[in-house]
């Protein structure tokens, strides 16, 4: 502003001017507003609502907090941090009890699974998937970095449905407990897949019910079948022929034709057999049950030439020196049978009421269901 002088000598009066500023100048920063002093490692300062308040030779005022005032400040500098705040010229936070304080904490910024996609069984419970998967979790801290693996509990994923086949993605959810970190008492989430298959649960072989054969017949497994059980409770059938066939040591191929020699007085001899099977998943199952395989009597003839064959009237059949030649299939070789006292034979057809020269004799045998007949002629009553 200009300033008049006027200077009176011997009654003359002389005047001049000149120019003055005047400027309302800050005497000190009486206290700093600063709202936010808690950061996570690696945030910028948030100045929002900051504010400074000075003394100028006017009097107090409130002065907006800006960056170019703070100086101190290390974003990724871990711990309590001390800021200075200087405003034309004057300075504030270097003097005790006039700190402006701000904290700097790590913190979790992520949490990673693996894996992170898994399949199991339809009506499998949570606990068990996550366990069968080994699904484990991973924090992450945005300095430190990740911490040692640990395992996902059932109660960390929200929304399981254990009864559907349609793709389930899951929010799964840690809760940060560490005090030192900025999200402590945070919840920090992630995604997993799950799939659930309705995959076979049981395999359970039910025994053919056809097991005696004749020798040399075409071994079969009538019967018989593979009840396939699904995790969510229904079943189904599968063909026996999916079934592995074995001897119950082992050995394969199953057939029905032993030597003759196995076979026992009553021409019949008894073979374990052993069905297992399978499925794709790895259930299985296997059974061993008996089979008996009987030498079936092919053709029978009359063997002896020295049997009686000429008779009186009346009088009775004599079966003495009579014999018939078995032919079975499991040998080429006859057994040579004596007819006589014999109750697997029995005959038909004798009288020798009237004269006839040609008197039709049929033996019978019969042997394991087995019937062969052969016919003789005597002459009689003369």
């Amino acid at each position: 502003m200009p300033l008049t002088i006027t200077y009176m000598e011997n009654g003359i009066q002389k005047q001049t001017t000149y120019n003055v500023v005047i400027a309302d100048s800050i005497i000190r920063i009486n206290s700093v507003n600063l709202p936010k002093r808690d950061y996570k490692y690696n945030e910028e300062l948030d100045l929002t609502g900051a504010t400074i308040n000075v003394e100028m030779g006017s009097g107090p005022k409130e002065v907006q907090l800006t960056k170019a005032m703070i100086s101190g400040y290390n974003k990724t500098e871990l711990g309590d941090q001390d800021l200075v705040i200087t405003y034309d010229g004057k300075t504030y936070g270097t003097e005790a009890g006039k700190k402006v304080t701000v904290n700097v904490k790590d913190y979790v910024d992520k949490i990673t699974l693996n894996p992170d996609t898994i399949t199991g069984a339809v009506n499998t419970e949570l606990s068990t998937l996550l366990g069968d998967n080994t699904v484990m979790y991973t924090v992450h801290y945005a300095k430190a970095g990740n911490k040692a693996p640990a395992p996902v509990t059932a109660g960390m994923v929200e929304g399981y449905n254990k009864t559907t086949t349609a793709l389930q993605n899951l929010v799964v959810k840690y809760r940060d407990t560490d005090a030192s970190s900025a999200t402590n008492g945070k919840d920090i989430s992630t995604n997993i897949k799950i799939t659930l298959e309705n995959s076979i649960k049981s395999v359970a072989i039910q025994k053919p019910t056809k097991d005696t054969f004749d020798h040399g017949e075409t071994f079969s497994l009538a019967g018989g079948n593979i009840l396939i059980t699904y995790a969510d409770g229904t079943t189904s059938n599968l063909s026996i022929s999916n079934a592995t066939v074995t001897y119950a040591d082992g050995t394969a191929p199953v057939t029905t034709s032993p030597n003759a020699s196995e076979y026992d007085a009553t021409q019949k001899v008894t073979k374990q057999i052993k069905l297992s099977y399978t499925s794709a998943n790895g259930k299985s199952d296997d059974i061993t049950y008996p089979i008996v395989i009987t030498n079936r009597v092919e053709s029978i003839r009359i063997h002896s030439t020295n049997h009686q064959i000429s008779y009186n009237v009346n009088e009775p059949l004599n079966l003495d020196n009579l014999e018939i030649a078995v032919k079975r299939k499991a040998s080429e070789a006859e057994e040579i049978i004596t007819v006589k006292g014999n109750g697997k034979i029995t005959n038909t057809g004798f009288t020798s009421a009237v004269e006839n020269n040609n008197v039709p004799v049929t033996l019978t045998f019969t042997e394991n269901r087995n019937i062969k007949t052969s016919d003789i002629l005597c002459n009689s009553c003369r």
